[in-house]
This record gives structure tokens, C-alpha cells and sequence, in this order.
């Protein structure tokens, strides 16, 4: 009789059980589905995402966070492209603002390159979109090219300023105290050897033969294939009363010490009256002197004088003790006598009178003026 009811048990309790699992069942199926249908989603979206950003052909630079963009790969000129162009390029918010910007500050794209400098645009963007890139012909980099010889017979400027085709791929006639980063770069040189040849253009100052240039270590490898589109243009001669240091500076030659000492040496003078007297100044070594000698020449009527005999005591002895050419004795006796005698008519009646020598005389002369008197003693 126990076993009977025993069983009667399990059999109970087994068939409660198989009620209860269809409930159970469609409960987990009820707790399942949203979180199913949420992953699908996500999938869903994550496909389409990758769909964009790997379709073939396209740019791999597509943000998740921004709105969806239809890309499509066109020519464009980075000077007049606008920013729903650059989007449609592929281009971000943030990347197509800097190409914007870039512009506005007045800069221009020159060459290809150019665009790989706006700030966030990597490598791998610029070479996507290097092939759709045409810089046009308002904006390209202008190149130059020698003048006939007829035509420098007529024309003051040795080089004409005549647009020409580019010879040799891209070689083309440039000077090199004058071509840019940009030039010297199209030319065929990387961006460190641009570098070394700009830092050795600074130091070295003018470049006045084709030797001098070929020296430079970044192109003394090209020196035969460049040579004859080497075409240095020789600069105006400088004019030594009324230039600065920084022009001087620019003249093989001169340093910065000796342009200090040739402007210290002009204003005790009051003005140069011939190139020769480069050689007075100590700075200045005859090796130095050959270099400048032909680079500059002397306009003497600016050259300050002074006035003999009606200048006031005191301004005159204050100009004849700075001048290199006269000193202590001659102002004193050119003083004295100037009180006794009133005046003179020329430098001959000082030399007379022996208040310069005929060596001073000589050297003084053009920096005196003699304004004469109404009567002379």
C-alpha cells in the first residue's frame, strides 16, 4: 500500500512539470525577444556603417558620428572647392573647415602637395584624393625663361618675364638667389634637401656665379643636368651713403661687423666721396675690398660739409675733433685764426696759412664748404 501511494507521487509530480514547461518556455521566449531584436538592429546598423567605409573606391576616413555623406571622387581645384564639395569628396566637418581656412589666411595651393599641409589631413587622405587634384593655371607656380639675345639688346632687365613650358619634365630656367620652396621642390628635390639648400642660400648670402651655387651639398649631384637652366640675374649695385646694414649684410663681403664699422666710419666722415675709402676701416681686409668693390658705388652729393666760416665755434670744433681727416691741432689753429682773419675763400689759403697740410687738404676738401665773407681780412 506505501509503494502504491509512493508512486502515485512522482507520477503526480512529473506531470506537474510538463504543465509548467510550455509556461516556462514562452516566458524565456518573451525575455528573449527584445534584446534579439535590439542585436539585430545593431547589426543591422553596423553593416550598413561598414558598407560606407569600405565600399571600393571610397575614402576610409568616414566618422561614425557625423550624418551620413554620399562620397564621390571628382576632379577638384583645392583653391575654389567649397566645403559641401569637399564633404562630398569624403572630407570630415573638421577636415574640410581646415582646407577652408587655409584659404582665408591668404595662402594658395601652388602645387599638389600643398593640400597634404592643411591640419588634419594625413597621408593616406592626400594620396585617396591626389589623382582628382588639378591646380589651375591662375594659380600654378609661374616659371621663367631667358630672353633672346636680340631682345637684351633692347631691354634693360636681362631676363624677360615670358611664361614657357616646362622642359625636361620639370625642369625649367630659375635663378637660384630667387626660386622658392616651392620652385626649388618642383624641381625634383625632397623637402630635406630643399632645406639644406635654403639654410646654405642664407649663409653664403648672393649667389653671383653658378659655381658658387653648385657647391651647395644638396645639388652638386645634379650640377651638369641643372647648369643650363641656372640663370642668376646680377643685382643692382648698392649706393654706400644711404644703405643700411641689412643691405649691406646681402653683399658677399661684408658681415655684420664690418657693416656696423663702414656705418660708424660714414657718419664720423659725414658721407663717403669715393669707394677707396673702404680701405681706411680696419674691419674691411683687401680681400674683402676686391669682393664689394664692383657691388657698390658712391653718390657724393649727399655727403654732409662743413661750414667753414660761419659755423658757431662750438659746432665746428665739435665737427672737426669726430672727422677722421683733421683732429686736435687743426681745430685749434683753425679757431684762432678764423677770429683774426674772419674767413677764407678756398682750401688753398689753409694750407697757406698752415692750418692743414697739402695731405690733409686734399683728404678735406670735399667735406668743407667756404661760404665767404662780405669782407676778409
Amino acid at each position: 500500500m506505501p509503494q502504491t501511494n509512493s508512486k502515485a507521487n512522482k507520477l503526480s509530480a512529473i506531470t506537474g512539470i510538463l504543465w509548467l514547461l510550455p509556461i516556462v518556455c514562452m516566458f524565456g521566449i518573451l525575455i528573449y525577444q527584445p534584446h534579439r531584436d535590439t542585436k539585430t538592429s545593431i547589426t543591422t546598423d553596423s553593416t550598413k556603417t561598414t558598407e560606407v567605409t569600405s565600399t571600393k573606391n571610397k575614402p576610409q576616413y568616414k566618422s561614425n558620428k557625423e550624418e551620413k555623406v554620399d562620397i564621390k571622387l571628382s576632379q577638384f581645384d583645392p583653391n575654389t572647392v567649397d566645403y559641401k564639395q569637399l564633404r562630398a569628396l569624403g572630407l570630415t566637418k573638421a577636415q574640410s573647415t581646415s582646407v577652408i581656412k587655409y584659404r582665408k589666411t591668404g595662402k594658395v595651393f601652388r602645387i599638389k602637395e600643398d593640400l597634404a599641409t592643411c591640419y588634419g589631413l594625413t597621408d593616406s587622405i592626400y594620396f585617396i584624393l591626389e589623382p582628382y587634384i588639378k591646380i589651375g593655371n591662375k594659380y600654378k607656380i609661374q616659371k621663367y625663361v631667358n630672353e633672346s639675345y636680340e631682345n637684351k639688346k633692347t631691354h634693360s632687365t636681362p631676363y624677360s618675364t615670358t611664361k614657357i613650358v616646362e622642359k625636361r619634365d620639370s625642369l625649367f630656367i630659375f635663378d637660384p638667389n630667387t626660386v622658392t620652396k616651392s620652385e626649388f621642390m618642383l624641381l625634383g628635390f625632397s623637402a630635406r634637401q630643399t632645406e639644406t639648400f635654403l639654410k646654405y642660400r642664407e649663409m653664403v648670402g648672393h649667389f653671383d656665379r653658378v659655381e658658387k651655387f653648385l657647391k651647395c651639398y644638396s645639388v652638386a649631384d645634379r650640377a651638369e643636368e641643372l647648369k643650363p637652366y641656372i640663370a642668376i640675374q646680377p643685382i643692382p649695385k648698392l649706393e654706400l651713403n644711404g644703405a643700411d646694414s641689412t643691405e649691406l649684410c646681402r653683399i658677399n663681403g661684408i658681415g655684420a661687423i664690418s657693416a656696423k664699422a663702414i656705418i660708424d666710419y660714414r657718419k664720423k666722415l659725414g658721407g663717403f666721396v669715393k669707394i677707396e675709402q673702404l680701405c681706411e676701416i680696419k674691419q674691411i681686409t683687401e680681400r674683402n675690398y676686391e669682393k664689394i668693390y664692383e657691388k657698390i658705388y658712391v653718390d657724393s652729393v649727399v655727403i654732409t660739409k662743413i661750414d667753414v666760416n660761419f659755423a658757431p665755434a662750438e659746432r665746428l670744433t665739435m665737427s672737426l675733433l669726430a672727422h677722421p681727416y683733421a683732429g686736435r691741432l687743426v681745430v685749434r689753429r683753425l679757431i684762432k685764426n678764423r677770429q683774426l682773419k674772419g674767413g677764407w675763400r678756398n682750401i688753398g689759403e689753409l694750407v697757406e696759412q698752415d692750418i692743414v697740410t697739402s695731405s690733409q687738404a686734399e683728404k678735406l676738401a670735399p667735406y668743407l664748404h667756404f661760404r665767404v665773407p662780405t669782407k676778409i681780412n
